[in-house]
Formats: structure tokens, C-alpha cells, sequence
């Protein structure tokens, strides 16, 4: 769901603070947006957009889906196969037989 012009919307500023800021427009997958308080307006990408402030300090957190992460490491190691099963020599490849 897109942004419309004049909704407020949070944005995360140095990966460290979370700002409000007011869309202008939206252009080739960019919004522009101004800064509350700024005059000017900066171009940014529509996934550095949020719609809370909650959801903008749980992104800073990293608190954004750990689970599903672990899960699909978890199975990952389990389902691996190694190709290079009974082939290796754990030698140094750069010494040579002489």
C-alpha cells in the first residue's frame, strides 16, 4: 500500500534516530519526503519507509522476524548435503611432493 501526499510517515535517520517526515510524492519506486522541521526535501527509497514509529524502532532494534531467521538456519544444516563428502585430503594444496 502506497503512501499518499501530505501522510506522515517515520524514516530512520544514521541507522540511529527515528524521524518523522511528511510525503511529497512518489516516482520510479522513490518517495520524496520532507523532514519535519526542514525546508528542503530528499529522494528515498519506499523500503526506508515506515507507517509507525513502533515499527521504525523495532526495525532499529532488530527485532524483525529473529525467529523465522533461526528457523530457516536451523533447517538449512539439516538438509545440507556436502559435495565434497570423502573427497577432501586435509592437505595444503601449495606444498608440493618432491
Amino acid at each position: 500500500m502506497r503512501f499518499q501526499p501530505g501522510e506522515k510517515a517515520f524514516i530512520i535517520k544514521n541507522n540511529s534516530i527515528v524521524c518523522t517526515v511528511e510525503v511529497i510524492g512518489y516516482q520510479s519506486q522513490r518517495y520524496t519526503v520532507r523532514l519535519e522541521g526542514m525546508k528542503g526535501a530528499i529522494r528515498i527509497s519506499k523500503n526506508r519507509l515506515f507507517r509507525t514509529e513502533e515499527k521504525a524502532k523495532r526495525y532499529l532494534t532488530g527485532e524483525k522476524g529473529t525467529e523465522k531467521i533461526e528457523q530457516d538456519s536451523a533447517n538449512f544444516s539439516i538438509n545440507y548435503k556436502d559435495p565434497f563428502e570423502g573427497k577432501r585430503t586435509n592437505r595444503n594444496p601449495h606444498e608440493y611432493d618432491i
